[in-house]
């Protein structure tokens, strides 16, 4: 089973089934939830179309790594409201300085995995 974060309150986004045949995603916390599925693979793909909805930075958390210029960064804060991501103690960063997000990191390990 696939879990996420939510991207409005990072709590644990998990899939639930309604009844027969009847699958959502939903966060424990904040009870964001997606789209029903017919099964449990459809239940998950309308979880990541809610997810890709929301912009990158409320995505990312901290620990996450991100690339800026070239080099991998740990991401040691985010702040929503003001659009920063801070790496360092007195460095950060914009989302349109990003070069490559947590995401595109682990599809790009996943797919050097499989070649």
């Amino acid at each position: 089973m696939n879990t996420f974060k939510c991207p409005v309150c990072g709590g644990s986004f998990e899939l639930f089934e309604e009844g027969a045949n009847i699958y959502l995603y939903q966060c424990m916390d904040c009870s964001l939830a997606s789209s029903v599925g017919y099964t449990e693979k459809e239940a998950l793909e309308e979880a990541e179309k809610l997810i890709s909805q929301f912009p990158p930075i409320m995505k990312v958390e901290v620990g996450d790594r991100i690339i800026v210029d070239k080099e991998s960064k740990k991401i040691q804060g985010v702040d929503v409201n003001k659009g920063i991501i801070w790496t360092g103690v007195l460095e950060y960063i914009i989302p349109s300085e990003v070069d490559k997000w947590p995401w595109d990191l682990e599809n790009r390990k996943l797919h050097d995995e499989n070649v």
